[in-house]
């Protein structure tokens, strides 16, 4: 198998780390504007903690915190148009070409195959990004708000005051906003932002005494910036340049004028409330594909569906038209031009302060809050079916689709169950979070909650993973959870997902057939470029196997069919990249109609 940049373990825990929002007044932006940032870009690059952090679960024991990152997000986040998604991802693969290979020996040969696929890591990196947060799992979800105002601001508490007002908007607004929250409880911290280069420490000073008598010492954070004097050096290194993803603005016209609604989220799942409604803490869980938004595609996820908003083109597939096309290379920008070595030091130390100081032990306050709160309550009937449902229920999903509503209230135990294992997971604790998911699934697949038994079952199995105790009937967990994500829930988007991170754990166990398996299922006609990803991956894990020739023609058919939906997305440097590796098989082989088809493709 070709190697990744990143391992298995690596990317699965950067792919569920806690996301931290960030509320600022528009001063902030002002004064963090004159390093080409905004503020969130300014903090991203230290968000990922080089040391270990503690805390305890409710036992008594400490838990181990290593390798945590960060998120940081505006909490006026908003998904990417599909439009914008589609361009996201061919550029991922479009500029992350590679040729360099490595040579193996199979059958006396020797074969180049691809030394590592960057386009794919970018591609898969990218996937997970522009996905929309579902309701019915939790990682991608707020855990944390930091409100942050600057000493440019006259009166520094009537400012606070102001943005306070405005978080509360945003956690109750209604219908609710693409933002989600983790609970109604969130640690929400403050963070005075100190422009040295136009206030007097003496002010600054001053309005953080302000600050902390009016929210509380351990509440408020002071972070200097802009200390850059022309005797200070330039920075050694742009920090910022891998963080910093914008729209381009050539598609700027087609999203506005093609596009007259926001992503949609898995609509068909959680439909929102209407605003008369009086249930408000009330979820609802439908797998009924009759009740989703008039505009969502039943077969394919809107960010991956190539031709579900474009009209056809003779070029084969729609996608190619989000290849063409580059807007400004905001990789020439300079970054940090205000900042110097002190600067960057504060910023590091304000990350390692807000992780040990404030998040660590929220999480383990609301680890303990929920272990309690579903012990006090086991047992009881916790949803609002009827209990004789669980008795009636033949339960198994198969592949039928099943007309259904499952009605949970915000703070039911089955939910708190898995808001603990998703606490568990983005914590590092594998075990744990792999016996919370566990008895999660039971209660889900009780309560023909397909879309969260689904959810629980692909995080029961990652964590097994994580844990280094996957087996066969982890592996099944993976498995059934794609299943149900696919036939019964009709959810593409988190099929593909659980499909990627299964083709990890199952490549990590030495499984590369059912890998493959797994990547060429998920294979259709809906997305050239999605397809030809899945397929080039399956066919380098048929030579990753035995190395017989069954799995060198296996390898190299796979090869085909991918570099023939590159042809068709419009990738064609990597089409031609896909048929020279299968050529290599083909050549000396005899099979005529074989090397005529890829020398000529």
């Amino acid at each position: 198998m070709a190697r990744s940049t990143k391992t298995a373990q690596e990317f699965i825990q950067s792919s569920f780390s806690p996301i931290v929002g960030i509320l600022c007044s528009p001063k902030v932006e002002n004064v963090v504007s004159k390093n080409n940032l905004s503020f969130t870009e300014l903090l991203q690059p230290f968000a990922a903690m080089d040391w270990e952090g503690q805390f305890r679960e409710p036992g008594g024991s400490v838990c181990t915190v290593k390798n945590w990152k960060l998120i940081v997000r505006d909490v006026n986040w908003k998904p990417l148009q599909p439009t914008e998604a589609r361009r996201q991802l061919n550029n991922a693969v479009l500029h992350n070409f590679n040729e360099k290979t490595v040579s193996l020996d199979l059958e006396g040969r020797k074969f180049d195959v691809p030394q590592s696929t960057p386009w794919f890591d970018a591609w898969r990196e990218t996937y997970l990004e522009v996905q929309y947060p579902s309701d019915h799992e939790y990682t991608k979800h707020f855990l944390s708000c930091i409100i942050v105002g600057t000493t440019h601001d006259e009166n520094i508490v009537d400012t606070f005051n102001t943005l306070n007002q405005q978080y509360a908007q945003l956690q109750n607004a209604t219908p609710p906003k693409p933002a989600k929250w983790f609970n109604n409880q969130i640690l929400k911290s403050y963070l005075l932002l100190h422009d040295v280069s136009s206030v007097t420490k003496d002010k600054a000073d001053a309005a953080f005494e302000t600050l902390k008598q009016t929210f509380g010492a351990g509440n408020c954070f002071f972070l200097t910036i802009n200390s850059k004097s022309t005797l200070d050096p330039c920075l050694p290194t742009d920090y910022w340049t891998q963080f910093i993803k914008r729209a381009s603005d050539t598609n700027s016209d087609v999203m506005s004028t093609s596009l007259t609604s926001t992503p949609l989220e898995p609509q068909a799942t959680f439909p929102p409330q209407p605003p008369h409604n009086q249930n408000e803490n009330l979820l609802t869980v439908s797998t009924n594909p009759e009740g989703q938004h008039p505009l969502t595609t039943s077969e394919s996820d809107v960010y991956d569906n190539a031709n579900s908003l474009q009209t056809h083109s003779f070029s084969g597939s729609s996608e190619s038209v989000s290849v063409s096309g580059k807007a400004f290379d905001y990789s020439t920008e300079i970054h940090g031009a205000a900042l110097n070595a002190s600067d960057i030091e504060g910023v590091k130390r304000f990350m390692q302060d807000y992780a040990t100081k404030a998040l660590l032990p929220h999480v383990e306050k609301q680890i303990a809050q929920l272990s309690e709160n579903v012990t006090t309550r086991k047992g009881v009937s916790r949803s609002l079916i009827s209990a004789t449902k669980r008795w009636f229920n033949t339960g198994k999903t198969g592949n039928t689709t099943v007309n259904n509503t499952v009605v949970y209230s915000t703070d039911c135990p089955e939910l708190q169950l898995r808001r603990l294992g998703d606490l568990w997971f983005m914590c590092g604790q594998w075990q744990r979070a792999f016996d919370t998911y566990h008895t999660a699934k039971r209660e889900f697949y009780a309560d023909s909650a397909w879309l969260c038994y689904a959810g629980a079952l692909e995080m029961a199995a990652i964590s097994a993973f994580m844990a280094g105790e996957a087996n066969r009937k982890t592996h099944g967990y993976m498995e059934e959870s794609i299943v149900t994500y696919l036939n019964t829930c009709r959810m593409v988007q988190f099929a593909v997902r659980a499909t990627l991170l299964s083709v990890l754990c199952l490549n990590g166990s030495g499984l590369h057939g059912e890998a493959a398996k797994q990547l060429i299922r998920m294979t259709s006609e809906d997305s050239d470029l999605r397809s030809a990803m899945l397929l080039e991956q399956a066919a380098l894990c048929f030579l990753s196997g035995p190395g017989s020739k069954a799995m060198c023609r296996k390898y190299a058919f796979h090869m085909v069919l991918a570099g023939h939906r590159f042809s068709k997305s419009g990738q064609k440097k990597h089409a031609y990249r896909c048929y020279k590796q299968a050529y290599q098989v083909y050549v000396d082989s005899g099979w005529r109609l074989a090397t005529d088809h890829v020398q000529f493709a």
